[in-house]
């Protein structure tokens, strides 16, 4: 993996480091780590290499950690993103940016052990396998926006394109693993929690973008599914 770690702070970031380095070693995770603290340097370099995830202090002198990870968004929408704090009501504003996880200072040794195996276990994660015009293609699963049936096709809709697959709609569902991220939203039409932003009445607000209309009788179950999503990611916050 390759990490950035952003702090104002060169005393901070690096104690997260060293104690980002002793956890990974004991786990056998094998990662690398950048330090930034200017944030225009930081900016010239997440175009060049590719991170696997980005450590951000939240709390930092005429910026704000919040904001520096929505410019990272439109530059990178599905990098993992960790807010280090010591302020735990920042744990929820994070949402729209879709937060991995977030560190309350001075994070224990578990909590950083729990984090990078969360991240090793994304970056090999796993991947729906499809077959189109006789080409193998490996879809990352937390890439899937959604996915609707049209005849006797599927259109897989990603971060980064949309596949046209000939199969029914029961065989797609079958391919992908088995948590609680994804959810039939209307008939022949499923959605990933993952890359939703909110739910407005009836619509899911998508975080590339799109809103997707939910089915009467879907309505009710789907919030309520999304909101204990919600929660158990919440949940992971040490408060």
């Amino acid at each position: 993996m390759n990490i950035a770690l952003l702090d104002d702070l060169m005393s901070d970031a690096e104690y997260l480091n060293n104690l980002i380095q002793q956890c990974a070693y004991e786990n056998n995770i094998s990662l690398k780590t950048s330090i930034y603290t200017d944030v225009s340097e930081f900016f010239k370099d997440i175009e060049k290499y590719d991170f696997s995830a980005v450590f951000i202090d939240i709390l930092m002198p005429g910026t704000n950690g919040i904001d520096l990870a929505r410019k990272i968004r439109e530059i990178n929408k599905s990098v993992p993103i960790i807010f280090v704090t010591t302020e735990k009501s920042f744990a929820l504003e994070g949402y729209d940016v879709h937060a991995f996880d977030y560190i309350i200072k001075p994070a224990p040794p578990s909590r950083i052990t729990d984090i990078l195996k969360r991240l090793n276990d994304t970056v090999n994660e796993y991947t729906i396998t499809i077959n189109k015009n006789h080409t193998v293609i490996n879809i990352p699963a937390s890439s899937l926006i959604y996915a609707e049936a049209r005849g006797h096709n599927v259109y897989i809709h990603t971060n980064s394109a949309t596949y046209k697959v000939y199969m029914s709609f029961k065989d797609f569902i079958d391919l992908l693993p088995d948590n609680k991220s994804f959810f039939v939203y209307s008939r022949g039409a499923l959605v990933n929690f993952e890359n939703v932003i909110s739910i407005s009445n009836d619509t899911l607000i998508m975080n590339n973008g799109i809103n997707l209309h939910i089915s009467r009788s879907k309505v009710s179950e789907i919030k309520t599914s999304y909101a204990d999503y919600i929660f158990k990611k919440t949940r992971r916050v040490t408060l």
